[in-house]
């Protein structure tokens, strides 16, 4: 979610960038709006440790998610 040339900025939905065999789910709605959860979370994180969004731990953005009742597969 996290551009590669461009600090502090997340993409979400159907705008990320993805290999050609994950595209058909990655346009679902159920999908665009799991990553778009997460995209909000990992920025909420981000802002309250006052870090940049691709130095906050994945560990974390999965505690936050799943402390928010989010389906996650670990």
């Amino acid at each position: 979610l996290t551009p590669k040339r461009i600090d502090g900025l997340l993409t979400s939905g159907r705008c990320i960038s993805h290999e050609s065999l994950a595209a058909q789910s990655a346009r679902a709605m159920a999908t665009c709006m799991a990553i778009s959860h997460a995209a909000g979370a990992a920025a909420a994180l981000a802002s309250s440790k006052n870090l940049p969004p691709r130095k906050v731990s994945v560990s974390d953005i999965q505690r936050l998610l799943l402390d928010q009742e989010a389906e996650l597969r670990l």
